[in-house]
This record gives structure tokens, C-alpha cells and sequence, in this order.
């Protein structure tokens, strides 16, 4: 497989993708992502909101979630565990770009309960 690291201000994910192809459009997705968020920060501070704006598109999502939007990209990608005794665990992403969201599953069910969100 194809090892990448994801990178932000805060956290490093180790991931693996089958093969180059799949990583780099993997990889598009997640920039596309950052860039999604990037514009709404700037929007966010030209208006000088309280809230971020960043954070009430999030909310939103999360809330009003009624399945419409199709992932721009899903699929299994292997996440680097952390600590000494590191393997690799295989999570299901989906990335909604319309929404800025990248979400992380234990199966590929359509009903599963997302592990984690990035």
C-alpha cells in the first residue's frame, strides 16, 4: 500500500491507501476539504462573528444530516494507530466537501454510527 500523513495544527494521521492512484485522489478530497474550510474562516473573520462560522456549518451538518448529500469520495483507507505498538486499523472515510466534513467508520453500513470525525 500507499503510507500518507494528514496533517493539522493540532494531530498527524498516519494513513494507507491501496494504490498511488487511490491516494492521490484521496488526498485531492481532503484538500479540497482544507480549502472548503480556509474560505469559511476568512468569511468568518471579515464579519467578525462571535461564533465561527466554521463551527455553526459544522453543527448544522451534524444536525440536520438527512442523507441528501453524496460523500464527494468514501472508502477504505488504514489508519495508523497510535502509541508504542502501532498497527494499522482499517476505517471507512466519507468526505462531504460541500460541508467540510470528513467522517471515519468501523463498517461500511450506510446506517453505521460514525467512530470519529477529522
Amino acid at each position: 500500500g500507499c503510507e500518507f500523513i494528514i496533517s493539522f495544527s493540532d494531530v498527524s494521521y498516519h494513513l494507507k491507501a491501496k494504490t498511488v492512484g487511490d491516494m492521490e485522489q484521496w488526498v485531492k478530497c481532503i484538500q479540497d476539504r482544507r480549502d472548503y474550510y480556509s474560505r469559511v474562516q476568512m468569511k468568518a473573520e471579515a464579519a467578525k462573528t462571535k461564533r465561527s462560522v466554521a463551527d455553526e456549518t459544522f453543527r448544522e451538518s451534524r444536525l440536520d444530516d438527512n442523507g441528501d448529500e453524496e460523500p464527494s469520495k468514501e472508502g477504505w483507507l488504514k489508519k495508523k494507530s497510535p502509541g508504542k505498538m502501532t498497527s494499522w486499523q482499517d476505517r471507512y472515510i466519507r468526505i462531504y466537501t460541500e460541508r467540510g466534513e470528513l467522517l471515519y467508520y468501523k463498517t461500511s453500513s450506510p446506517d453505521a454510527e460514525a467512530a470519529g470525525t477529522v
